[in-house]
């Protein structure tokens, strides 16, 4: 009987360990959104632990460049052309597994808040999206949050984590920079 009762308490132990792994987050993307600079995305992938930055690409068009004439490419001939532009300059790192965990565990509590209801006209906005090992999707949306809010302040942490994982890409270090103002206005970056 009592290896009967062991046997059933072994199990119950496997299943429910089994079931914890089966929720547990796999992928986690944070974007920044600041209204007069762009924005950049933070994916951290929980299988291979690296997290992978992405800034929109900047580029400028003519479609014509002569000695004589310099045209600029209008909308109707961007589109023509728009699938063969880069979209985004990425950035890869695999942090130290600690630091990892970090901003892991500071971006799920972040997930975990409830989000204002009606956006702002101006300001920045936070965009959050989980992916269980389900395949199952969690997003939410903070509009400019306030930097003493408990949202703000894991806001704020996340972008002092990636400042320095990711200290030696200038383009980058340049869109989290903008998006700090919105929490402080005395950020001076050398």
């Amino acid at each position: 009987m009592k290896k009967l009762a062991f046997i059933i308490l072994l199990l119950f132990i496997i299943i429910s360990c089994a079931d914890k792994k089966k929720f547990e987050t796999e992928k986690i993307i944070f974007i920044s959104s600041p209204s007069f600079y762009n924005s950049f995305k933070i994916e951290l992938d929980n299988k291979s632990k690296k997290i992978i930055a992405s800034i929109p690409y900047e580029y400028s068009l003519a479609d014509s460049i002569s000695k004589n004439t310099w045209k600029f490419i209008d909308s109707t001939d961007l589109e023509s052309i728009r699938k063969f532009l880069p979209k985004e300059i990425k950035f890869e790192v695999k942090p130290e597994y600690s630091k990892f965990q970090e901003l892991e565990s500071i971006l799920v509590r972040l997930s975990k808040l409830r989000t204002s209801e009606f956006p702002p006209e101006d300001g920045i906005n936070i965009y959050l999206e989980t992916e269980n090992s389900q395949k199952i999707k969690s997003k939410k949306v903070f509009y400019s949050s306030n930097e003493k809010s408990e949202e703000g302040k894991l806001i704020i942490k996340t972008y002092e984590i990636i400042a320095k994982l990711f200290k030696d890409e200038t383009k980058l270090e340049d869109a989290i920079e903008n998006s700090q103002r919105y929490f402080n206005d005395e950020i001076y970056i050398v």
